[in-house]
Order: C-alpha cells, then sequence, then structure tokens
C-alpha cells in the first residue's frame, strides 16, 4: 500500500473527507447534557419529561432567557461540591 495513486482512491478520500467535515459541523452545533446519578434517581423520567414538554424545541427567545439560569445553576451547583469535598 502506499498513497493514493489512482483517480478512484483520490476521489474516495475526498468524499470520506467532505463526510467528516459535515459531521464535525453537525456536532459542534449539538449541545448535550450529561445526567449523573445513582439508580433509580429519576434520570430517564427527567429525559422523558423533557422530551414530552419540549420534544418540539426552544425558541430562540426562550433559549436565551434560560441559559444564563442552567449556567448560574451549574456554577453553583459545582461550587457546592467542592466546598463539601
Amino acid at each position: 500500500m502506499g498513497a493514493c495513486n489512482s483517480s478512484d482512491e483520490w476521489i474516495r478520500d475526498r468524499d470520506i473527507q467532505r463526510e467528516m467535515k459535515n459531521e464535525r459541523s453537525r456536532d459542534e452545533k449539538m449541545h448535550k447534557l450529561l445526567l449523573l446519578g445513582a439508580g433509580e434517581s429519576g434520570k430517564s423520567t427527567l429525559f422523558k419529561q423533557m422530551i414530552s414538554i419540549y420534544g418540539r424545541g426552544f425558541t430562540t427567545k426562550e433559549l436565551s432567557r434560560y441559559t444564563p439560569v442552567i449556567h448560574g445553576n451549574t456554577i453553583r451547583s459545582m461550587q457546592t461540591l467542592i466546598r463539601q469535598s
């Protein structure tokens, strides 16, 4: 095996690179939330409730209104955990 010599290999490589770039762009737009907790603590229930209530997604206005609240709650919770450790 060597470098991509044939035009078929070059085209395939280009297509793979393009797909990887597209997936990277999609991933950058996605926000993920990790729910941690002991078993039977309600993680799945919370997730299902969020889907049933907000399945349509949030409006831009709602997102801009709740983002600072969520960030503040997260920071306060982290500070509490640090103080207690």
